[in-house]
């Protein structure tokens, strides 16, 4: 399942799901750059705004989680 908001031009929302090896990845994009988001590859972790390459363990986040994260990203401009 792959699912893509966009939100604005070169900014977009991009939900992954591979049922085979459960493999999850929820990103905030932006051009061609994951800018914020989670995934499941190695256990859960988040990628920070401020840091989108670090990894920072987490529990497993719903889509609603991670889309209104998404929207107080926007609304405090990032």
């Amino acid at each position: 399942m792959k699912l893509r908001i966009d939100l604005e031009a070169e900014l977009f929302v991009d939900a992954f799901f591979n049922a085979r090896n459960q493999r999850t990845d929820l990103s905030l994009v932006a051009g061609d750059r994951r800018i914020f988001g989670y995934d499941n590859l190695g256990g859960w972790h988040r990628h920070p705004v401020d840091g989108p390459d670090r990894h920072e363990d987490c529990p497993a986040p719903t889509l609603m989680q991670f889309l209104l994260e998404v929207v107080s990203l926007r609304q405090r401009g990032r």
